[in-house]
Formats: C-alpha cells, structure tokens, sequence
C-alpha cells in the first residue's frame, strides 16, 4: 500500500494507518464486515497533506449511513471535548465514572495540607482506599497532559498526606494524551494516569465502553443550547438523561416535548 503522509491535530506529520481507523471502527462496535468496508473506502479517497479530522468525518460519515448509533460511539472522542469549555463538567463526569467503578465520591472538596488550602477535584473512596483525583481537561484535539501536570498533582497530594488528609493515592485524569516524561514520571512517583489510551489495558476510552458510561455529549441530536442546559444542571452522562422523565427533561433543558422524545430515544439506542 502506498505511503500518504497526514496530518494530525497537534500538527505532526505521520503515514496514515489504515489500521487505526480499524480499531476504533472495532471499538465503537462494528462488525469485521463494516470495518473492512469502511477503511477500504477511507484508504481510497485518502490524499497527502489531509488532516485526520477530514478522515474523521469522512469515516463518521460512512459509520452513519451504515449504524447511527455506532457512529455516535465512533464520536467518543469529540464528545469529551463537547464537556467543556470549562472542565466542571469533566469532574462531574469523572465523579460517576469513579462511581460506577465503585467509589464514593465528592467534588470540590477544599481541604487543608500542612501548607495551604486545596480544592480536590473528586475524592474517591472504598474500602482501604482514599483518593485525591485531580481532573486535567482539554477542550480541543492535539494538547496533551505534560509533566509539569504531574508534578503539580504530586505535590499538592504531598502537602494534603503531610497535614491531616489521609490519602492513599494520587490520580490524574485527562480526555486527551499524556507525554512519555509525565508517564515516566508516574511510574517513578507512583501517581496513577488515566488518559487516552492510557494505561494500555484499562484506559479512559476503554473504561466508558465497558462500563457503558457514555457522556451526554456523545448524542447526535443534542443541540449546544441544550447541551450547556444539561450540564449546567450537572446532567453529563446518558445513564442521568436515561433516569429523566420527558417531562423532567423537557423542563431542565428548556426543550420542546418532540425534542425530550428524540433524545430519549437516541440515548436508548446507546
């Protein structure tokens, strides 16, 4: 196969990888048969210099002509940055995906250090167990999570273990990438990363499929007015909007009834 140089959103150049579209076809749920089919397609019409969000939309095109619901799994990643611009939505999210793995958790705890004042994130706990979360958001593709996070994250759990604070561990999570020295930095210090891909076995995205834990974001019918409505009433994943009347619906996000209707509906399509 010939070689066509793309270009991703940091701006790097890379040959494209057919098979990277393949996985994430796979990981959304498509069968071997529309993943050959649409990477076959994708393959051909690709040219030098085209940008993976051309590609992108391009294979959620396809995706969504074939399997709707599908395509909005394929969207994964876009519906991460859809949480933002701010990151108080990303904490709420995180909060639930933590929950549902088993914790308790409470956001925007302030709590003392033997220095200074912090405002954690998400603390997380379970038996013999007690997290700090710090939750580093990004609202566009191609940033990543640098070292200078970690050791920020570090030592905040430093100052909170050395007061009064008995945590056990550190986290940090992000929707996007982490750099090789924040990961080597991790591993060194012992700071637990969730990310993009992220560990290799358990990362962010693998985490939301599995626990079936979509955001709200991820739904092709979600206008931006009602989604910053949803949010701000601290709705952010599809099992909330699920739990929600049409009628509740309707009145949190300031919607029409046939509107309510057809995001319940699309939500248990997912």
């Amino acid at each position: 196969m010939r070689k066509v140089l793309i270009v991703k959103a940091s701006g790097e150049v890379e040959a494209f990888d057919p098979s990277k579209v393949h996985h994430a076809l796979m990981r959304a749920g498509a069968g071997e048969d529309i993943a050959d089919k649409i990477v076959k397609n994708i393959a051909s019409r690709v040219r030098p210099g085209m940008t993976t969000k051309k590609i992108f939309a391009m294979t959620f095109k396809l995706l969504n002509k074939e399997r709707p619901a599908l395509a909005s799994r394929f969207d994964l990643k876009q519906a991460m940055f859809r949480l933002g611009p701010a990151g108080y939505a990303f904490e709420q999210y995180t909060s639930a995906l933590f929950t549902i793995m088993g914790y308790e958790c409470q956001t925007g705890q302030i709590l003392h250090g033997r220095c200074v004042k912090h405002e954690v994130d998400v603390v997380a706990m379970k038996p013999g167990e007690r997290a700090m979360v710090e939750c580093k958001f990004h609202n566009r593709p191609g940033v990543r999570c640098h070292v200078q996070t970690g050791l920020y994250t570090f030592a905040r759990f430093l100052d909170l273990t050395e007061g009064k604070e008995k945590f056990t561990e550190p986290w940090l999570v992000t929707n996007t990438k982490f750099t090789g020295d924040l990961i080597d930095y991790s591993q060194c210090r012992g700071l637990k990363l969730l990310g993009w891909n992220y560990p290799v076995k358990g990362s962010l995205e693998e985490l939301i499929d599995r626990q079936k834990l979509y955001p709200v974001t991820i739904l092709q019918s979600l206008d931006s007015l009602s989604r910053e409505r949803l949010l701000k009433a601290n709705i952010v994943t599809i099992k909330q909007l699920r739990g929600l009347s049409e009628a509740k619906l309707k009145s949190c996000a300031k919607m029409s009834a046939r509107k309510a209707k057809e995001l319940k509906q699309e939500a248990s399509r997912l």
